[in-house]
């Protein structure tokens, strides 16, 4: 994306003008250098480990109890729930499993799929009459030593199935596809231990996803990809 020449003094004054104007974020304002790395043998991510697994700890006492032992050795309290969830976390053993893009979800694009598109439950047999599919009736039928089978009635596609717009001005074919704002019940249930743990673990993802994100962004506004780490680096280096 072809820009102007400008002064290069003046232009990092103006970015480091408006870095100061951006909204403080803990993934922003905390250098990655800040906080403990995520390895095993290091003594605060193995308190965490141990406060967690063996005395059920909540997050939030986790990380009031790590600054507290900070503060004693004249070190800057650095933890937080989403942080100190996120080291341990880090710290872990995990298993592969692929990384699904953030924000989608395919519930939401339901309503798009065929029409004529028949659901087949897990563990139910398929009601195709083509012997080419296994499982199908006619495979079944004319395998050897099968009983014929049953004919089986057919399953009607359920009306959501066949959802169409038909005003765009009021689109209520898709009022259960779109998300709704949070109802009174749902603020309520915020203030509990299971949307609190949501809450928390929403946080992790969202400050070990940010410069993901911010490369997104950036990829959208100006055509260029780069690398969240590159961007990271420059941003510090403000």
């Amino acid at each position: 994306m072809p820009t102007d020449p400008v002064d290069p003094n003046l232009s990092l004054l103006q970015a480091r003008t408006l870095k100061n104007s951006v909204t403080a974020l803990p993934a922003t304002l905390i250098p990655p250098a800040q906080l403990p790395a995520p390895s095993s043998s290091d003594p605060e991510v193995q308190l965490i480990t141990s406060l967690r697994d063996d005395k059920k700890m909540k997050w939030m006492d986790i990380a009031i109890q790590l600054n507290a032992a900070r503060q004693d050795r004249n070190k800057a309290p650095v933890w937080n729930p989403a942080s100190v969830y996120s080291r341990y976390i880090l710290a872990a053993p995990m298993t592969a499993t692929p990384v699904a893009e953030i924000g989608f979800d395919a519930k939401d694009y339901t309503y798009l799929r065929d029409p004529g598109q028949v659901l087949v439950q897990p563990g139910s047999t398929p009601t195709s009459a083509d012997p080419s599919v296994p499982g199908s009736a006619a495979a079944t039928s004319s395998a050897p030593g099968s009983s014929a089978a049953k004919p089986k009635a057919k399953v009607a596609v359920p009306r959501a199935g066949r959802k169409r717009v038909k005003n765009l001005e009021n689109a209520i074919e898709l009022k259960d596809n779109v998300r709704q704002p949070a109802t009174a019940e749902e603020l309520e249930e915020l203030k509990g231990e299971a949307r609190m743990q949501m809450l928390i673990e929403a946080v992790a993802k969202v400050e070990r996803n940010f410069w993901t994100l911010v490369a997104d962004e950036v990829d959208r506004v100006g055509g260029v990809k780069y690398e969240g780490k590159v961007l990271a680096n420059r941003w510090f280096e403000l």
